[in-house]
């Protein structure tokens, strides 16, 4: 591999791995999380098996990632994505599974909460004011991957994720009809 693939155990040290994982985080950062984790599990067995006095990776550090500005949707840009949807879905297939109807009722909802796929999964009638006027959503957990298939975890993604909010009346609508 380019960037440390030529190095023997040895020779990776703190400082060369620090610069190839800054390397990676310059041109991919994405990836740069995934390649020290790759590199600190390997270099962990390689200490375990006395390959290594210990493992280089932990010392390392990776550039502080900027948060990238949140853009919300117009309302002509929703409006496009709520049309070309039901466009979508009224077009006959011609193979595979029938198109699942309800998607634009899932969109609309996800569009009017602004909340995340396992947030939207999570939600609950409890969840829901159809009384408050507008019509609130409280959104307090989100749908987690187990071992033991999806659960409902109690909680939001982070802190700041749990939140009430007010949703335009098209996704009221769907609320109501449901």
């Amino acid at each position: 591999m380019p960037g440390v693939g030529g190095l023997t155990l040895w020779e990776a040290t703190t400082g060369q791995l620090d610069r190839f994982l800054k390397g990676v985080a310059a041109t991919t950062p994405g990836r740069a999380k995934t390649a020290k984790t790759v590199l600190a599990q390997m270099f962990g067995l390689a200490a375990r098996h006395d390959a290594v006095r210990a493992n280089p990776v932990p010392d390392t550090r990776l550039p502080e990632r900027r948060a990238k500005a949140v853009r919300a949707l117009s309302v002509d840009e929703v409006r496009a994505l709520r049309r070309g949807l039901r466009a979508y879905l009224a077009e006959p297939t011609s193979s595979g599974p029938a198109r699942a109807q309800d998607l634009a009722e899932v969109v609309d909802v996800a569009l009017g909460t602004g909340a995340r796929v396992g947030e939207l999964l999570a939600l609950r009638w409890a969840d829901v004011d159809l009384g408050a006027s507008p019509v609130t959503v409280t959104i307090s957990g989100t749908v987690v991957r187990t071992e033991a298939g999806l659960i409902r975890q109690g909680h939001a993604k982070t802190a700041a994720g749990f939140r009430t909010v007010s949703v335009p009346r098209f996704a009221a609508d769907v609320l109501l009809r449901r």
